[in-house]
């Protein structure tokens, strides 16, 4: 899907995604609104994505991979689980703060009954890497 895009329709629709999405109710955003925001025809959008739910859930997985990608980078050379799970809940709430938009979509704004049946909400990555973090945990008798 995103791969298909250039660079420069891909961050626009990325920009265009986040404001739409962060700042009103998913029921009310629609791929019109996103594809005059982004200077995008919607049927570029449709074609690519073929609905709305599609097309955030397709953004939101990238943005989720960035903050996998942060944590994964921070955990490096850490042995202590507890400086983990520090760490690692610290750089989600950072991330979030940071990213103030993202928040408010995976939080508020997307219907989460929907997005839960969508490929994009497991996370493997992110979710191996807390498995990993706990297992570890329970191996060292901490938790």
């Amino acid at each position: 899907m995103l791969d298909e895009l250039n660079g420069d329709i891909h961050k626009r629709l990325e920009k265009a995604v986040l404001e739409v999405f962060s700042n009103s109710d998913f029921h009310r955003a629609s791929i019109r609104d996103i594809a005059n925001k982004a200077g995008v025809s919607f049927t570029t959008i449709y074609k690519h994505y073929g609905s709305k739910e599609r097309l955030v859930f397709a953004f939101v997985d990238i943005w989720m991979g960035k903050l996998t990608d942060r944590i994964v980078d921070h955990l490096q050379g850490i042995e202590n689980l507890k400086e983990k799970l520090r760490k690692v809940f610290w750089l989600q709430l950072d991330y979030y703060e940071r990213h103030e938009g993202l928040g408010r979509i995976v939080f508020m704004t997307l219907p989460m009954k929907t997005w839960m049946a969508d490929e994009t909400f497991n996370q493997p990555r992110m979710m191996h890497l807390m498995i990993d973090v706990l297992r570890q945990g329970q191996e060292e008798g901490i938790l």
